[in-house]
């Protein structure tokens, strides 16, 4: 789990920012002065003014699996900010302001990672499913079946080409691109390697009319997949 934590303190107030990717939280509560003089305690031995330049122990704002974590503290008039760090890692300097800051931020958050993690997988599950939406496929689990199977199809591509024979088009091979959608319908035919305008154009005609297919699956779901197929037109002789 990947996300960010931010603690704002001051004398009277705690305010703390959770973000698990996309999904954020944000609480504002009244601080205790039990809990701001315990805080003041330790804040006392730390040098605040260094607080910025306590590198995280990756050097990088890219922790896998962790949260990054920082706070700042408004002391005596002043706002001192550290830098992101590991928050399960502190610079050994931070190691005590962390540990009462966390504790702190323990006792006033009621937002939970678990709960900001699971909905943002589901958020995440969703926008997936609507980038994959109109996403076409080459490659899926299940391919899509012509209506019948592959020897109705062989039958369809051989029949169709000479009934546009008769009509004097000429012959040779046409590979044509097509989609085949999510609910088995044919669209977006275009020739990849075609022989002449008027045999091209009867290729794209015959795609056009194909009956709906057996829609294919990815990860147990139809998608849109592209195919590539040949159709020989052959004068008999």
């Amino acid at each position: 789990m990947t996300g960010e934590m931010a603690v704002l303190l001051s004398p009277n107030q705690v305010f703390i920012y959770k973000r698990v990717f996309f999904n954020e939280k944000t609480i504002k509560r009244h601080l205790s002065k039990k809990d701001w003089h315990t805080i003041k305690n330790v804040v006392e031995k730390v040098n605040l003014d260094s607080l910025a330049y306590f590198e995280a122990p990756s050097g990088e704002r890219g922790i896998d699996g962790a949260a990054y974590a920082s706070f700042e503290i408004c002391f005596e008039d002043s706002l001192y900010s550290s830098q992101y760090y590991d928050g399960g890692n502190p610079h050994k300097k931070l190691k005590d302001l962390d540990s009462i800051v966390y504790e702190i931020y323990n006792s006033y958050d009621r937002i939970s990672w678990e709960k900001l993690n699971k909905l943002s997988k589901k958020q995440e599950k969703k926008r997936e499913e609507e980038n994959n939406k109109d996403m076409i496929y080459t490659i899926v689990e299940v391919q899509p079946k012509f209506n019948g199977g592959e020897q109705a199809l062989l039958n369809f591509l051989e029949n169709r080409p000479k009934k546009a024979l008769k009509n004097g088009k000429g012959e040779g091979k046409v590979f044509i691109q097509f989609t085949v959608k999510k609910n088995g319908t044919v669209s977006d035919a275009k020739i990849i390697c075609g022989v002449n305008k008027k045999i091209d154009k009867a290729a794209i005609e015959i795609i056009e009319s194909m009956p709906k297919w057996e829609s294919d699956k990815q990860r147990g779901k139809p998608v849109n997949v592209r195919m590539v197929l040949p159709i020989v037109f052959k004068l008999e002789n």
